[in-house]
């Protein structure tokens, strides 16, 4: 078997994992992954050999034990982008009174919610699970996120991501076609943010926009942000209330990204 092959079903392994806290058994795996269930065993022994999978009782279900977590936070934790940007999404919660969170681009256009304020100090709040990755086509930050992409890039990155074959439980307005989705990041490109009403999540609304940065001399898109909260409180009204703000965060969030190299650059740390 290639070693290629070997290192792809590793993190296959490791991508369902992290969706099952309670843990798997070999067989249960192997359906999900479509594998042999001697390759999945496989898998399996070699993460438990280097301590990233842990079996607590023999014939008892494979969980994922802290060690991944840990280096992503060893990592997060030199780059110090919690220290230089929490205080601007704290600042966007409070004044919003909603769910902000920022997301991470990654080098093949993908992103990642890594951080999050929360600015609701009562009632119903709408909470999340950091490092999943953002559904382009169906959140607010995704599709300002993919606005900013070529258009035949962004159909490609939403195809991937489920544009047209959506499972599962998604909001009354969720878009589910190539034309619809282009006529979307048509509007959101006029105007330079995205509004999302209950598309991903029933009952959810909210707006977002693309983060840049200066990087290497050449501006570039490196993160979205957005503001999420019930839709009975967050209608379309509230959310144009909060276009200005968002966009100013984002500046904030551009001027400061150049002290993230500068930190993970100390030797201090």
């Amino acid at each position: 078997m290639p070693a290629s092959f070997s290192v792809e079903r590793i993190f296959d392994v490791l991508e369902v994992l992290s969706d099952a806290p309670g843990g798997l058994s070999v067989t249960e795996l192997a359906h999900r992954l479509s594998m042999p269930q001697s390759a999945t065993h496989r898998a399996l022994t070699a993460l438990v050999s280097r301590g990233i999978v842990m079996q607590p009782q023999t014939g008892r279900e494979y969980r994922l034990t802290l060690s991944l977590p840990s280096l992503g936070i060893r990592f997060l934790s030199g780059l110090r982008i919690s220290d230089i940007f929490q205080p601007v999404l704290d600042e966007l919660a409070r004044h919003s009174k909603e769910h902000v969170r920022l997301a991470i681009g990654n080098p093949d256009h993908s992103l990642i919610w890594l951080y999050k304020a929360q600015g609701a100090d009562s009632g119903v709040r709408i909470d999340s699970r950091s490092g999943r990755p953002v559904e382009l086509h169906l959140t607010a930050a995704g599709k300002a996120w993919l606005a900013a992409l070529p258009s035949k890039d962004a159909i490609a990155m939403a195809q991937a991501g489920g544009l047209g074959k959506e499972s599962g439980e998604l909001g009354e307005h969720a878009i589910r076609t190539k034309k619809e989705l282009l006529a979307e990041l048509q509007a959101i490109r006029e105007r330079d943010i995205a509004y999302e009403i209950e598309e991903g999540v029933p009952g959810v609304s909210a707006l977002g926009c693309v983060v840049y940065a200066t990087v290497a001399a050449e501006r570039r898109m490196v993160g979205a942000l957005s503001i999420a909260g019930p839709t009975f409180r967050m209608n379309r009204e509230r959310l144009e209330s909060y276009a200005d703000a968002i966009k100013a965060a984002a500046v904030k969030l551009e001027k400061l990204w150049p002290s993230i190299q500068w930190a993970a650059a100390d030797d201090s740390l």
